[in-house]
């Protein structure tokens, strides 16, 4: 039997005997309004965690309770206890429970990272990482093994050609510049087993048609590589970079010119074309001409800078422009050949000041003056590109200039001096030029003269002090070709096959006469 709990729990807190007579009261009302009754049975969830209750409550002791703590009713909670004399007081509710503070899985904060290291090489397999305060056996502090299963692969290791990423940056044999046993092959076309250099490539196994040895000069022809005799053909048999250098197959006396086999200077000869280029064949010998026709200078570039006709070239800074010279033909730069077939030339420098070439040209004194004031210059010249500066600089007439150079191709590419360029020296194509000088002439008169491949493309009258005899256009005895030096960069690199100079101021029909460029040179 309960008693209500509305009724039971109406009386007040008081003591001593004035509780008791409440309770009784309590208890007397409860029985006259029929209060006393038989409950069904309380009843409460049971649960073994939280989600097995409600939202509103949690699971305590293994039954569902209240959010607040207060624990859900007992399923069976006995008989009610008899009313003491003195009222119990109604305790407080208890706060939850604080949890037990768990320990925490390290002693050290944060733990260290450590990898697994099967193959024991000293670096470990990033994707097997453990957490621990002290180095676990078997395990390193350096993660990067690609193959942890094989000591001989990691990253200090060493690459090599074996088909796997030994040193493990993720590239393998080929793949690897560094790694050990790449090999140098070299594109053979021609299949005469001499590979060009251009092309070549450093790879573990050799690709198709390669081979292991470079310098081949023309892989289109098997004849020419560097194990070839040279021969007197005007080409490059043995790839040395020189033309027919010690060519074999002339005869006693002769001697290989322009890819012919000729009679040498003082050997016996039937007809000029028998001579060397720059000699005359006279009673049956090859001689050197007496230049009846003015010649004083010619330089066919057959024997570096040999003189065909006069003094020897030499070069105006001995060190920096003869490193920055080459000799050989047409075919060798690459450049075009005559119109007439290959040609000998000179590549020129025009790199830097303070180069070029010292020309003794021997004209003399001339004009009744003390330098040359009457002259003419002629050129066989090619530029393979445009240039970058604007001006080319063909002549500089002094060794003592420290200014500019006296004559240049313009930025129009015309012949001339002082914004007066005229005619047209375009790259890509050989170009016979000719300067005439005569400052003798009248003040009114024109006293420059110049030719394009035999045609009068403009004449200039310089006029002024720099005009008059033995000023700015009368030659020294030594003049410089190809030289600028005021350092203003006014120079460009470019090809020479002939040049030729003469001691008087040539007709214009004189000119016509000696055409475009040719193989054989400037005619004298």
């Amino acid at each position: 039997m309960h008693f209500c709990p509305r009724r039971a729990m109406i009386a007040p807190a008081m003591e001593g005997g004035a509780v008791r007579r409440w309770m009784i009261l309590g208890v007397v009302l409860a029985l006259e309004a029929g209060c006393l009754f038989e409950p069904a049975p309380l009843t409460a969830r049971q649960c073994d965690t939280d989600t097995d209750c409600p939202e509103d409550q949690l699971c305590q002791r293994g039954y569902c309770a209240q959010i607040d703590g207060a624990p859900g009713p007992d399923p069976d909670p006995g008989p009610a206890p008899e009313p003491s004399a003195e009222p119990e007081p109604i305790a407080e509710p208890s706060p939850d429970p604080t949890p037990e503070p768990e320990d925490p899985p390290f002693d050290c904060d944060p733990p260290l990272v450590w990898f697994v290291d099967a193959d024991e090489d000293g670096w470990g397999d990033q994707a097997q990482p453990i957490q621990a305060c002290e180095r676990p056996e078997g395990a390193v502090d350096r993660p990067g093994d690609c193959d942890d299963a094989n000591s001989a692969t990691s990253p200090d290791a060493d690459e090599v050609c074996d088909g796997r990423d030994n040193d493990c940056d993720g590239l393998f044999d080929s793949q690897d510049d560094n790694a050990i046993g790449l090999s140098a092959w070299y594109p053979d076309a021609d299949r005469d087993g001499w590979g060009q250099d251009a092309g070549a490539t450093r790879v573990c196994q050799p690709p198709l048609g390669h081979v292991d040895r470079g310098g081949d000069c023309d892989d289109q022809d098997p004849s020419l590589k560097p194990e070839s005799a040279e021969i007197c053909d005007g080409r490059d048999n043995d790839c040395d970079s020189q033309i027919d250098d010690d060519a074999e197959g002339c005869q006693r006396g002769e001697v290989c010119d322009l890819g012919r086999c000729v009679s040498a200077e003082g050997e016996r000869c039937r007809v000029e074309e028998g001579c060397r280029s720059g000699l005359v064949c006279q009673s049956g010998e090859c001689v050197t001409p007496d230049s009846p026709t003015g010649v004083t200078g010619q330089w066919d570039f057959n024997d570096g800078l040999r003189a065909t006709v006069g003094a020897d070239l030499a070069y105006y800074n001995d060190a920096t422009t003869e490193n920055a010279t080459e000799f050989g033909a047409t075919a060798s730069f690459g450049i075009p050949d005559m119109a007439d077939g290959p040609a000998a030339v000179m590549h020129f420098t025009g790199t830097s000041n303070r180069t070029g070439y010292r020309m003794t040209h021997r004209v003399g004194a001339n004009g009744n003056g003390r330098r040359s004031n009457q002259y003419t210059l002629i050129m066989d010249l090619f530029y393979a590109t445009e240039p970058e500066a604007a001006y080319r600089a063909i002549l500089q007439t002094s060794l003592n200039n420290d200014d500019d150079a006296d004559f240049f191709i313009g930025p129009n590419r015309g012949l001339g001096i002082s914004d007066a360029y005229d005619g047209e020296i375009a790259a890509g194509r050989w170009t016979r030029i000719a300067l005439v000088v005569d400052l003798t002439a009248p003040r009114d008169r024109d006293n420059i003269f110049k030719y394009i491949d035999g045609v009068l493309v403009g004449a200039q009258d310089q006029g002024g002090p720099s005009a008059e005899i033995d000023a700015r256009w009368a030659m020294d005895t030594v003049a410089l070709l190809f030289a600028d030096n005021d350092n203003d960069g006014e120079l460009w690199p470019g090809y020479v096959a002939s040049i030729q100079v003469r001691n008087y101021p040539m007709s214009a029909h004189e000119i016509a006469l000696l055409g475009p460029p040719n193989a054989a040179g400037i005619p004298r």
